[in-house]
């Protein structure tokens, strides 16, 4: 677990979202995080990829599906994975984001996986080291979700976000917050 948030990040995306246990959440760059079973606990599909062989092995070890149902793993590479369903959530930890973003090629692929992925009105949470000036840009440069984008928090010098996809009339999954 890369920052040691998994816990924090679990509780935030749960309490920022009306009817979990109804959701549909696609981890990317799952790694061997706690993460997708902390999500597990409240959303029931949680849906896990990451590009490593060896670490989806390891997960599939550590969650047996006859004792974990709806918690799953897969190889994959969101470069070039195309997904099989449209996601609610889309979690992104020190993951996917922070490794291709570098790349504009790469980014480009992450963003139409991600567009593909996500229904519309659906979230997906980045959590990353980029300050906000600078992931901002990156998604204006991108046109990526073609939604808004908020910033959702500041702990230990990683910096989080929630980007919604553009919804079209549909609802987002975003629980609504006091003002």
């Amino acid at each position: 677990d890369w920052w040691d948030l998994s816990v924090e990040l679990a509780q935030q995306v749960t309490e920022r979202v009306a009817n979990p246990q109804h959701a549909r959440v696609l981890q990317v760059g799952c790694g061997d995080s706690p993460l997708g079973e902390l999500l597990y606990r409240s959303f029931r599909h949680v849906h896990n990829i990451d590009v490593s062989p060896l670490v989806i092995q390891r997960m599939r070890q550590r969650y047996p599906i006859e004792q974990w149902p709806g918690l799953t793993f897969e190889e994959a590479d969101v470069r070039q994975a195309r997904p099989r369903l449209p996601f609610d959530i889309i979690v992104d930890k020190g993951g996917a984001w922070d490794l291709l973003r570098r790349s504009r090629p790469a980014l480009n692929k992450l963003r139409a996986f991600i567009q593909e992925s996500l229904r519309p009105g659906g979230l997906y949470f980045v959590v990353t080291d980029q300050e906000p000036a600078d992931f901002e840009q990156d998604c204006e440069n991108l046109g990526t979700l073609e939604g808004g984008i908020e910033f959702w928090g500041h702990v230990r010098a990683i910096w989080s976000y929630v980007v919604l996809r553009d919804v079209h009339g549909e609802p987002s999954l975003l629980q609504q917050q006091p003002h």
